[in-house]
């Protein structure tokens, strides 16, 4: 079979958790990411294959990760991932061909922090379930959910309190008092509820044209944020209400 291969630059994915809407609600505590200079791979043919999307580890130019803690929509910690540290990123996908012009993936998404994973292993883990492939204006558009792939969370192996550990470049001290690190805590409600936006810039109009054949592209960037389930927010709030009534039955 001829391998044809064909590089695009400028491409642009974004990977946005949140809850069933797509956005986190003003109280929700989010863990914001963005990734640039990444590379993604198809290999296929017909429309069936896999797609990965991983680092660009050079030489010249390479992928770098930046994360920050938002609460209200206000940054209170940070951590970056430098492109000439040990750190991963990997988006493992399978593309179906469902009928023309129609298409499924799944797969599953694991980062680790600048340990590399040694000794606990990927910090963040997710299965991926596609609901939507589309081409917008020469962007692919894969819509899809994100839920639980080991254990209870989406934030795996760094403990409860979550830690997350950077590059150490001095990016400042945020909420946990630790430069280039950042604290989740409630990990266990970072579990399921969650919407994935996918989005390259490939040129294409045609998904058949586009998944015909083995592609590479390069320069493009991740982006999203991972929320609490909705779920687990509103029984939260439930549970407060509840203490507070209890206590002020108990006064009463």
């Amino acid at each position: 079979m001829l391998r044809n291969k064909v590089t695009v630059f400028a491409l642009s994915v974004v990977v946005a958790v949140g809850s069933f809407a797509g956005k986190a609600s003003a109280q929700d505590t989010a863990l914001v990411f963005d990734f640039t200079q990444m590379v993604l791979d198809y290999v296929g043919a017909g429309g069936n294959g896999t797609i990965d999307v991983s680092r660009n580890l050079g030489p010249g130019i390479k992928s770098d990760g930046n994360f920050q803690k938002e609460i209200n929509s206000v940054a209170v910690d940070w951590a970056v991932l430098d492109g000439d540290d040990a750190w991963g990123f990997d988006l493992d996908m399978t593309l179906s061909k469902l009928g023309p012009g129609n298409y499924s993936v799944v797969g599953t998404w694991k980062v680790t922090d600048i340990d590399n994973g040694v000794p606990n292993g990927p910090a963040i883990q997710a299965k991926f379930k596609s609901t939507a492939v589309e081409l917008v204006s020469g962007k692919l558009e894969i819509l899809g959910a994100l839920s639980v792939l080991v254990g209870n969370s989406i934030l795996t192996n760094q403990g409860n309190p979550w830690l997350f550990n950077g590059s150490a470049l001095n990016v400042g001290i945020g909420e946990d008092l630790v430069d280039d690190q950042i604290t989740m805590s409630n990990v266990d409600s970072f579990n399921n509820g969650t919407l994935t936006t996918i989005k390259f810039n490939t040129g294409f109009t045609d998904l058949d044209a586009l998944f015909d054949a083995n592609r590479h592209f390069s320069g493009g960037n991740v982006k999203g944020q991972i929320i609490p389930a909705p779920g687990a927010v509103l029984l939260g709030a439930l549970g407060l209400s509840l203490v507070g009534l209890m206590r002020r039955r108990r006064a009463g």
